[in-house]
């Protein structure tokens, strides 16, 4: 009989039990790559195809085959390093965790049900509890079974992998043609919210350009709710402004009365995109801004892999910067050409542009994509409630809707301008219904969520008021014009006093019993004018000078229905003069005093004040200043009036000096076209005293 040492019996495990075998360590971390890299983005693409309608096989394996590559290298080296690990207890720890992570990431990234991955808003990123217990439970049994790793590696991928296999072998055959359906014979509710239109400049534009608004009526004196989208949308979606206690959210303790839901509980099929997609049930199909594959100028496999992490890693800053970090290095394409088409198209509009708005002008490709994919069915009655950005500050498009590119673009006169842009988008969506044949049983209500932001007032408009310490009266002033079913006559123009959130109750009492909308306050814009009269109209005005944007940091404001809210705020319907004190003036040099802003000797050559950046409609002005200057027999002190920020002069003399008495300069001048940014410029040139009192704006 042989007998056999301790020693002799560590061997014979050993034989059998490789800590950190090549065959083992290569299989596992194959695996891990493969569940994360390929089988992740494609299970995520399987159940999101309608948010991805530009994939295809062949650019995804190209973005992929780098990155594959790269990970293949990784592998490798990983092997090298761990024959430099001598240490048993190591080896052992290392070998059993990385089998661990490895089958708990494939368990719960490749087997979570694909509804916590789809992209339609109405699931969250969040840890599935149940999903990532069963997923670690397995990878401590794993764990047990490490001998046998290679084979059940195997055994668990081949599902994934097939799935997989088979969404990307059969992209998704949906085209955008079904993407917004509308029904041939029963009714279609469709409201269209375009970002920052004030309804001054969508009634010029209509006055001069009316054609093709059949049935329309165009309400000029309108007032949006609340001065931001998300309370504005959500306000005209409840018809009402409920008194919440403290800490309530309107958004979820008030969705039930939601016209979406009133008109889902009565068999309407629900879409929205946008804001009006905030806190709807899980009954609407809901699209957020842009679809997911047009929010980023990225490959689409790209785009797939850092939404497939977030299934795993629900932390959308985290993985956003580890993408920012590492994809430039996994994704060098080894002299393969950049791709061309959509992705393209969109890394052309989004380079050079600085400002973090900026993304909303691809918001214009998803209206046309919304507009192209109308198509007439045979599907129930439908309610669609749409806001795009696209028009929002700072504005970008031309007349004809082409991108300006560059930051020299005048916002102010570009208002008109995109103003004029977004009819011509809107004008299309009419024509495109009524080449459908469901223009007639459709209700279309075209509105806007607010006006422009104050520093983007022509300043004699009373828009430029300041109803609040941060907000304008032009955030009140949006447009709207309604449409309701089998109307024909020519665009109308109604001066009544409205207000969005008569939105909701018109919608309501056009489609639904009564009772069905006895809870909204605003009025029925196609019933008796007498009636509308008795409706209440309020707006939501800060109760503070911060910008808090909840519900309940508003004062309810009630204006009368035979008040304009021009006139509500003691305005009249154009300023003729602006009176802008030197303190409240922008200075680079002296000091505040009781009578203005003083610069003297000692204090350096520079502008005791500059501003009030004006912005000017064509016509003839007189700007002037009151000043003093002491001291100076020869004054090497001057001001200008300039224009574009100083880019052109319109006017510039020296301040001559003055006795104890302030004096008055003035110059008129004309403006042939509108300008922005005109401003009186006080030059302090270092000799005297010089004060300046006020600067004086009028239109003559």
């Amino acid at each position: 009989m042989s007998s056999s040492t301790p020693n002799e019996g560590i061997d014979q495990t050993q034989k059998s039990y490789e800590a950190l075998s090549s065959a083992r360590l290569t299989a596992t971390l194959a695996a891990l790559a493969l569940s994360l890299l390929y089988v992740g983005p494609l299970l995520l693409y399987s159940a999101n195809q309608t948010d991805f309608a530009d994939f295809s096989a062949s650019r995804y394996l190209l973005s992929l085959a780098p990155v594959a590559a790269k990970g293949f290298i990784v592998i490798v080296v990983c092997m090298g390093m761990s024959r430099l690990i001598r240490s048993q207890a190591i080896r052992v720890t290392i070998d059993a965790g990385l089998l661990f992570i490895t089958v708990a990431v494939i368990i719960y990234g490749c087997y979570l049900p694909l509804s916590l991955g789809k992209l339609d808003g109405v699931d969250g990123i969040e840890i599935n509890g149940l999903n990532l217990a069963i997923g670690l439970t397995t990878g401590g049994i794993a764990i047990a079974l490490r001998r046998l790793a290679s084979v059940l590696l195997t055994l668990i991928l081949v599902g994934p992998v097939s799935t997989a296999t088979v969404a990307l072998m059969q992209p998704s055959e949906q085209t955008q043609s079904a993407f917004l359906p509308l029904s041939k014979t029963q009714n279609n509710v469709l409201l269209i919210s375009l970002d920052n239109l004030q309804s001054k400049y969508m009634l010029s534009n209509l006055s001069s350009s009316p054609e093709g608004f059949d049935g329309f009526t165009f309400y000029s004196e309108v007032t949006a709710v609340g001065p931001y989208s998300a309370l504005s949308t959500l306000t005209t979606k409840m018809g009402q402004l409920p008194e919440l206690p403290e800490g309530r959210k309107a958004s979820v303790f008030f969705r039930d009365e939601f016209i979406s839901s009133k008109l889902h509980q009565s068999g309407y099929d629900i879409e929205t995109y946008g804001d009006f997609g905030q806190s709807e049930r899980p009954s609407t199909l809901r699209h957020d801004y842009f679809s997911h594959v047009n929010n980023k100028p990225v490959s689409s496999y790209a785009n797939l892999l850092e939404m497939s992490l977030l299934r795993i890693i629900p932390a959308p800053d985290l993985v956003s910067i580890g993408f920012y970090l590492l994809w430039p290095a996994l994704s060098w394409q080894f002299g393969i050409a950049p791709e061309d088409g959509v992705d393209g198209n969109i890394a052309t509009l989004t380079e050079n542009d600085r400002h973090p708005l900026a993304h909303y002008k691809l918001d214009i490709m998803q209206f046309r994509s919304f507009v192209e994919s109308i198509r007439a069915t045979e599907t129930g009655p439908t309610a669609r409630l749409h806001h795009y950005l696209f028009t929002h500050e700072p504005v970008r498009f031309s007349e004809t809707c082409e991108y300006v590119y560059g930051t020299g673009y005048r916002y102010v006169t570009a208002i008109p301008a995109e103003t004029e842009c977004a009819v011509s988008e809107i004008k299309a969506l009419v024509a495109k219904l009524k080449s459908e044949g469901i223009y007639d049983n459709t209700m279309i209500i075209f509105a806007s969520d607010h006006g422009p932001e104050c520093p983007l007032n022509f300043t004699f408009d009373p828009g430029s008021h300041r109803v609040s310490s941060r907000w304008c009266l032009s955030r009140y002033q949006p447009f709207l014009m309604v449409k309701p079913f089998e109307a024909t006559k020519s665009l109308q123009f109604n001066t009544a006093q409205v207000s969005l959130l008569d939105i909701a109750q018109t919608i309501c009492s056009a489609t639904l019993p009564s009772k069905a909308c006895s809870a909204y306050t605003g009025a029925n814009l196609l019933d008796d004018p007498e009636q509308r009269a008795q409706a209440p109209r309020f707006i939501l005005v800060s109760k503070t000078q911060e910008d808090r944007r909840s519900y309940n940091n508003f004062e309810k404001v009630e204006v009368p229905r035979d008040t304009s809210i021009v006139e509500y705020f003691g305005l009249e319907k154009e300023y003729s003069r602006r009176v802008f004190p030197a303190r409240v003036l922008p200075s680079r040099t002296g000091e505040l005093t009781e009578e203005g802003r003083r610069a003297s000797s000692g204090d350096r050559r520079g502008f005791v004040t500059h501003g009030p950046y004006a912005h000017l409609w064509p016509g003839r002005y007189s700007i002037s200043i009151q000043y003093q200057l002491l001291d100076a027999a020869e004054s090497s002190s001057y001001w200008e009036v300039t224009s574009e920020r100083g880019a052109m002069t319109l006017h510039k003399t020296s301040f001559e000096p003055t006795a104890s008495e302030a004096e008055t300069s003035s110059v008129e001048f004309t403006l042939e076209e509108s300008a922005a940014n005109v401003e009186l410029r006080a030059f302090y040139g270092g000799e005297g005293a010089l004060t300046v009192r006020s600067v004086v704006l009028e239109k003559l």
